[in-house]
């Protein structure tokens, strides 16, 4: 959750897992409010979920040699528990 109160913002997103179909259903929230009104836009689109060794795969057919993978932007180890998939190639 993303939440600014001195401009009356925030922003709520979910992913869930849809194992039937192999998809994440991305869910938004966003909430607008200031004095006079409060604002809510919801929004849901389906992701397809890219796994670590299918995009090392891609990334090799499309002639990158040199590919890292990290759990964040400071580089932290990649595992099966990263929030993130951060990946250089070369």
């Amino acid at each position: 959750t993303i939440k600014n109160d001195e401009i009356g913002l925030e922003f709520v997103r979910k992913y869930l897992y849809d194992e039937q179909k192999d998809i994440i259903k991305f869910n938004t929230v966003l909430t607008l409010e200031n004095k006079d009104e409060k604002e809510e836009f919801k929004n849901s689109i389906e992701l397809l979920p890219l796994r670590s060794a299918d995009l090392e795969r891609l990334l090799k057919e499309a002639g990158f040699c040199e590919i890292e993978f990290y759990g964040d932007f400071n580089h932290s180890p990649f595992d099966e528990e990263s929030f993130m998939l951060v990946v250089r190639a070369e």
